[in-house]
């Protein structure tokens, strides 16, 4: 890890197409926060958006909704969105299916997200979740 620091703090980087997005995805606890923030300091005009904000994000526009249009996904994390499929019993292929529909109901909100960034002036963006 500390080589990887060092190689950072020794350049900075620049992305080669403006309005670019890094999007850093892993297990929890696995130091995508500290990569992402290590990473997204060496290149020069990004921002580092959390997706637990975005996550909140999302949940706030499905509470608009009728209850019954509501996606069930957007309010459990990546690793306990299992619960909500099929039987809720926990299984390697139940884990993965939760993943993927919590991992795309929380992405769709970028595409409310991303023209408020930009209009503050964060156009490349490091995304730091699922």
């Amino acid at each position: 890890m500390e080589r990887f620091k060092d190689l950072l703090k020794e350049s900075e980087y620049k992305f080669v197409k403006h309005n670019s997005h890094i999007y850093v995805t892993g297990a929890p606890i696995t130091g995508k926060s500290t990569i992402s923030s290590l990473v997204s300091s060496s290149i020069a005009d990004c921002t580092w958006q959390n997706m637990d904000i975005i996550r909140l994000t999302a949940q706030m526009v499905e509470e608009q909704k009728p209850e019954n249009e509501r996606n069930p996904f957007v309010y459990f994390g990546s690793c306990d969105a299992y619960t909500t499929v099929g039987d809720g019993v926990f299984s390697p292929e139940s884990l993965i299916e939760g993943f993927i529909n919590y991992s795309e109901v929380v992405s769709s909100s970028l595409k409310f997200i991303l023209p408020k960034l930009e209009t503050q002036g964060a156009s490349d963006v490091l995304f730091d979740g699922v």
